[in-house]
């Protein structure tokens, strides 16, 4: 007698598996834990972090075309004033391009650590395991990166204070009103450690198995096999640690 008819349902694409989470996988896809209430609060703040980091990359950039506007207007006016025996440019001028060339650097420390592209000892960590790589930044953030970033909180608040209660100028003539520029450097601090925050959040998140630091470690994406989530190792207290081998 014929078997009775039934449809089987087809393997699910791996690819259709990832929910995109700021660039990572998310906890819903194959092989990972869910995050519980307090990590997903967690990931909601590094998320936040990370548009905000975000944000200010674009404010960086974007004032590449004032600091350059400014720095050709300086170098014609100089040029035009040598051949025609007197000084065209004015101070304001030149510390308007100077304050703009920091801004740039300083409003841009909290995105250059979220796309990883900060100066690291590569030697020794690029080519570490994932896990590894992950230890290595939280231990890094942890016991230089935020501490640094407190330092430089604690110290540079002062002179913030201390310049706009004295309205401080610029010591040349013509020159620029100091206290906004002081205080750019501190919130740089600030937009750094908050970035750091959410750095180490990621970090721990990929050492308790909640997603992949890169997509090559995703089983799914990378050779096209899928897995189930009984085909892995999760360990409450380890987090992700690989697929079991057969």
């Amino acid at each position: 007698m014929a078997d009775d008819d039934h449809t089987t349902e087809p393997p699910a694409d791996p690819a259709a598996t990832v929910r995109a989470s700021d660039g990572q996988p998310g906890a819903g896809q194959q092989g990972l834990r869910p995050r519980g209430p307090v990590m997903s609060v967690l990931h909601g703040y590094r998320l936040a972090a990370n548009r905000f980091a975000g944000l200010l990359g674009v404010l960086s950039a974007t004032l590449i075309f004032p600091t350059v506007i400014i720095s050709i207007t300086n170098v014609v006016l100089r040029r035009v004033g040598a051949s025609q025996g007197r000084n065209l440019t004015s101070n304001a001028l030149i510390e308007a391009q100077w304050y703009l060339y920091g801004l740039m650097f300083v409003l841009g420390f909290a995105y250059i650590l979220r796309e990883g592209i900060n100066v690291r000892v590569d030697f020794w960590f690029a080519n570490r395991s994932s896990r590894t790589q992950s230890w290595i930044d939280l231990v890094g953030h942890l016991g230089c990166l935020l501490p640094f970033a407190y330092i430089g909180i604690k110290y540079s608040w002062p002179s913030v204070q201390l310049s706009w209660e004295q309205g401080e100028q610029s010591p040349d003539a013509g020159g620029l009103f100091r206290p906004p520029i002081k205080t750019a450097l501190m919130f740089a601090f600030v937009f750094l450690a908050i970035q750091g925050v959410a750095e180490v959040i990621k970090n721990i998140e990929f050492l308790r198995g909640h997603e992949y630091r890169h997509e090559d470690d995703n089983p799914a994406l990378a050779g096209g096999q899928t897995f189930s989530v009984d085909e892995f190792d999760v360990d409450v207290d380890r987090g992700f640690v690989g697929a079991k081998e057969g």
